[in-house]
């Protein structure tokens, strides 16, 4: 059987099995199977493939076809241009999330004073080494609870020649165990952000695949979020930036949170003549390619 009737019959399996990128997936999986760059695909296609390639090619098939992603079968995923290793210790890095990085990057740029910087859950590393290595000058820390994903962020970091800190712990106490008192100029987060009640409800790929761990907000999806914002004053330097991913409803409620922590810096309410004073300035909602709410941006005031 030639290569371009093996990638119809892996094609119409998947697609069988309900996987809308069909095409797409079984052409990568052979790549994956055969070594090959997915730009040669094409030269291959008159090509004899025996029997015994077609099984295990058709093994793998049978895999996606079962609900597990792409990526976590390849052990890849491309993110900001770099290549990626993920595995189902760590979620799979999004291009919703590149808009995340895209707006640090640019407050970076504008904002010369920003040169220590921290990424909050890091999973498999790809806001903080995307980070490190985009934006010349600047010292990136890392954290995560679970030590499994930060396996993955440390290789990845390795691979890809990217100076990053990294510490194990629950948000902002990872860095107090690891470092001390530590003050950033800018905190970068994807927390976990999905209620609790839909997660059920989600693709096979992510609720039977992903780590929980890493998708769970809480009963209203934003535990996390409250934390970050409540906790954040304290490990931000004056004029620091608070950046985080987002439900794309759930912008308002962030707002709301960063709004109610009030400030106990006596500059602050001096400057604005406010008896209360919230710690951040008004926050700031970006939207994703898809036009929703994707990105929140706080920052401390001065």
């Amino acid at each position: 059987m030639l290569v371009r009737d093996v990638l119809a019959l892996g094609n119409k399996r998947l697609a069988e099995a309900g996987i809308e990128s069909s095409k797409y997936d079984a052409e990568e999986l052979y790549c994956f199977m055969n070594g090959l760059e997915r730009g040669r695909l094409f030269m291959e296609w008159a090509r004899e493939v025996d029997d015994k390639s077609i099984e295990e090619y058709f093994n793998v098939l049978d895999v996606r076809a079962g609900g597990r992603p792409l990526q976590y079968i390849t052990g890849h995923q491309e993110f900001m241009g770099f290549d990626f290793k993920v595995n189902e210790s760590v979620l799979i890095p999004r291009q919703d999330t590149e808009v995340l990085v895209s707006e640090a990057l640019a407050i970076i740029e504008k904002d010369k004073k920003i040169k220590k910087i921290m990424d909050l859950c890091t999973g498999s590393g790809a806001i903080g080494i995307s980070v490190a290595k985009l934006a010349g000058g600047t010292s990136v820390t890392a954290t995560d609870i679970s030590t499994e994903a930060l396996a993955v962020a440390e290789c990845n970091a390795k691979t890809l020649g990217a100076k990053v800190n990294f510490a194990q712990g629950d948000l902002f106490e990872a860095v107090k165990k690891r470092f001390g008192k530590a003050t950033f100029d800018m905190i970068i987060s994807n927390p976990p952000y999905i209620r609790s009640d839909v997660i059920g409800t989600l693709m096979t790929e992510v609720k039977d695949h992903e780590p929980r761990l890493a998708l769970d907000g809480g009963d209203d999806g934003l535990d996390f979020y409250r934390r970050i914002i409540e906790e954040a004053p304290m490990h931000l330097n004056e004029g620091g930036w608070l950046l985080f991913e987002i439900g794309h409803d759930q912008a308002e409620d962030l707002a709301e949170i960063a709004a109610a922590v009030k400030t106990t810096e006596k500059k602050a309410r001096k400057k604005s003549g406010a008896e209360e004073l919230s710690v951040y300035e008004p926050a700031k909602i970006v939207k994703d390619l898809a036009g929703l709410d994707r990105v929140v941006i706080l920052k401390k005031r001065v």
